[in-house]
Parts: structure tokens; sequence; C-alpha cells
């Protein structure tokens, strides 16, 4: 497929790019570039493998247009955003801004274009109307958000489920849960402070709560099964989970980090501000596309670890990068080998 990936600059846009290109995929991006502090798209060298990219906000409905014009994609995945919770509440407006009126560019874009076969939105675990209760959210459980970020989010499914009934668009939406790897240097982020805090010889406050945490390949790898699924069979366009087989607490992830680099942490209440428990039933991908993780939580920190070990001592990020994509989907063939 010709893919037109928005926010390709981001932690998970720049890995997209790099696999989608790794699955035989012509890559184009839409975003702003990114310029302050490390990222994924300048250490991994992102931008020498994309065939167009156009560096612009996602708001911008001109300036989508003349992209898609230019590239001309079959296939849109929409990953722009504003992801960081505490971020997004302090500029309400801005995430708004972003993650809704953003999408409702894209969807109008798509809509617009003849060329486009369909578009995957991706969103995030955070749409569900969580009440606290212990158990996995499935995909027709009740929309929510309890905060700016996840109510943005819940008000994208919305608009996309509306563009898909109203204009009978080829749509899907993946939410995902706490995706980690290499090259993530988000703030907040617990496996980047735990490795910042590690190394200085500080103890980071580690809440009690529990995620569906997994590797960013494995939640890619998902992203483009189902588009390409779509591509060629538009009844399969609906909202899908990825999520883990296990759901991991905090203090599990800094436990391994901490043997790993040599640290303490300190132990908290509940996070503030967000849930305790937070769980995705994954059925749909799983008997619809035949996704499931491939590598567990300790493969994944493992693989993150020895990422930004290697960032750390001066390696090549490009190479580093590659070669766990060239793992991971050797692993996903011989896996399906095996399932044939």
């Amino acid at each position: 497929m010709r893919i037109l990936i928005t926010g390709h600059a981001g932690f998970k846009g720049g890995w997209l790019v790099l696999l989608a290109e790794a699955m035989g995929h012509e890559v184009g991006g839409f975003g702003l570039s990114r310029t302050a502090g490390p990222s994924l798209y300048e250490v991994a060298r992102v931008r020498e493998h994309l065939a167009f990219e156009a560096c612009e906000d996602v708001t911008d409905l001109v300036a989508l247009r003349e992209a898609l014009r230019a590239f001309g994609p079959d296939m849109v995945m929409h990953l722009a955003a504003r992801a960081i919770l505490k971020e997004s509440d302090l500029s309400p407006l801005g995430t708004i801004r972003t993650n809704v009126v953003g999408t409702a560019s894209v969807l109008e874009t798509v809509r617009r274009d003849p060329g486009v076969r369909g578009a995957l939105i991706v969103t995030t675990d955070k749409v569900y109307r969580n009440d606290g209760r212990r158990e996995h959210y499935s995909e027709g459980d009740e929309l929510g958000g309890l905060d700016t970020y996840g109510a943005s989010k819940a008000a994208a499914e919305l608009l996309v489920d509306s563009y898909r009934h109203s204009y009978g668009l080829n749509l899907a939406t993946a939410r995902s849960g706490n995706v980690i790897g290499g090259g993530d240097w988000g703030p907040k982020r617990l496996i980047p402070a735990c490795l910042d805090a590690f190394s200085r010889g500080l103890k980071p406050i580690i809440y009690d709560a529990t995620r569906p945490f997994l590797h960013v390949l494995d939640t890619l790898r998902g992203y483009l099964t189902l588009a390409e699924r779509m591509h060629d069979n538009p009844n399969l366009a609906r909202a899908y989970n990825f999520g883990p087989k296990e759901d991991t607490p905090l203090y599990r992830v800094a436990n391994y980090i901490a043997a790993r680099m040599g640290g303490e942490y300190q132990r908290a209440g509940s996070p503030p501000g967000e849930t305790q428990w937070l769980a995705l039933d994954s059925t749909r991908a799983r008997n619809i596309l035949g996704w499931q993780p491939l590598w567990d939580i300790e493969e994944a920190l493992d693989r993150t670890v020895d990422w930004f070990r290697t960032w750390k001592s001066g390696g090549d990020m490009e190479l580093v990068t590659l070669e766990q994509i060239e793992d991971h989907c050797a692993e996903a063939a011989r896996e399906q080998e095996c399932v044939a």
C-alpha cells in the first residue's frame, strides 16, 4: 500500500514508518516536525525512510488536501495527537483542537479524496468510561473520558463513527494499551523516568496502578494488519482493542528496570487524577485479525532498556531500531507458520 501517516515524527509514528517500510509499504509522513530534545525521528533517521513528507499542522485542511494530492495514498493512518495526559489537562483547548478538530480534518479530507480507500484512526485505551471496576474493557463498552485527553479521544471515536455511517467511508479506530519501546522521551513516561532516575542515583515515585503495557512493535503490527485487511475488505472497519495478554502493575516494571540498572524507588498510593486499574479485552483483534502480542513484558522491557542504553553510549540508533524490527517481523513470520 501507499500509506500516509500523520504524526510520523512522534514516537509511535516513527516506529510505524520504519515498520511499514520493512513490511513492503511505501510511506509518506504528515505532521509537525520535532525540534526540542531528542526524538526517534532524529536519532533513527526516520526522514530517510519516507517517500514523501509534509511538515504541517494536522488541523490545516488545505495542507492535508495538498498532501494527499501530492502523495496519492490509498490508506491514511492517523496518529497525530496531543498524547500526554498532564499536558492535556494544562492546555485543554489545544488538546481538543489537535485531537478532535485534527481528526475531523483527516476525515473530511479522506471523504473528499476518491483515491483513498480507507483510514485508520488511532485513539487510546483511555476512551472508555472507567468506573473503577477491575474488568477488561471491550469495544462495545461505554465511551467516556474523565480527563481532557480521554474525552478528546472519545470525541474522535464518535466522529469516526458518524463519518462511517453518514458517508459510507472505510474507517476503523485502534485503541491501544500503554505502549513502551526505545525512543520515547515523553515527559512523565514511566520507563524513561525510571531510567533517568536510576542513572542519577535517584528514587522515582511509583504509584499503585496496573496498566496494559505492550511493546510498540506489537501494537503497530496490529495497526498495520488492520489497515491491510481493511484495504481489501471494508466490512472489517470498526473499533479494535490492542492490549497485552497480561496486565502489569507499575511497580513490577520498576522492579525489572531497577534489577537491570541498579536502583531503588519509592512506592505510593493511587496515581493522582488517574484510574488505578485499566485493562483491555483484545478478543476482536485476535479472532478477526489473527493478532496477538509476541513479546511479553520482560522481553518488551529488555528491548526498551537495551535501546536506551545503546543510545546513551552513542550507538547507531537507526541500525538498532531496524534490527529490533527485523527480529519482531521474523518472530511474527514463525508464529504465522506455526498457526498455519
